[in-house]
């Protein structure tokens, strides 16, 4: 008997958004564009949406901060995407949501009566990214994200 995905438990029609809108372009486009933080909306998308996007230096400073801070303002948001820097900040979030969601290093459960993913991109037994995302907010901001491209 074959193994079910983990992907798969998302449903067929998140599923073809991250495939189609997230996985495929980072894969055919966005990985060799530019994304300039300053040229789009996405500092304002997460303000208004109230969810806290920061990166860092390094795997260790990612991990003492989601060790010292993610709990105390975890619930102060309505979504968290906390990482480790690589590049801009945008492409950033699209790179970690295309190996997020291509990995299965996400589950989708309920935060506060709302319908998340929770995301840990972990690559050789560590983590480079963590949080969570309401449902309804991932496409929000993977475009916000894509209004940074030069």
């Amino acid at each position: 008997m074959s193994k079910k995905i983990i992907q798969y438990n998302a449903g067929k029609d998140y599923l073809y958004y991250y495939y189609r809108f997230v996985i495929l372009p980072w894969e055919l486009e966005w990985s060799q564009e530019k994304f300039i933080k300053k040229k789009g909306s996405l500092d304002s998308y997460c303000k208004n949406k109230n969810i806290s996007i920061k990166s860092f230096a390094s795997a260790e400073k990612l991990k003492y901060a989601l060790t010292h801070e993610y709990q105390n303002i975890e619930n102060s948001f309505n979504g968290v995407l906390w990482f480790v820097r690589s590049d801009t900040v945008p492409k950033d979030i699209l790179r970690h949501l295309r190996n997020c969601f291509a990995h299965g290093n996400f589950q989708m459960r309920q935060k506060n009566k709302i319908k998340c993913i929770f995301i840990k991109n972990i690559n050789s037994n560590t983590i480079k990214a963590q949080g969570f995302i309401p449902v309804d907010e991932i496409r929000g901001l993977v475009e916000s994200a894509k209004t940074c491209l030069c």
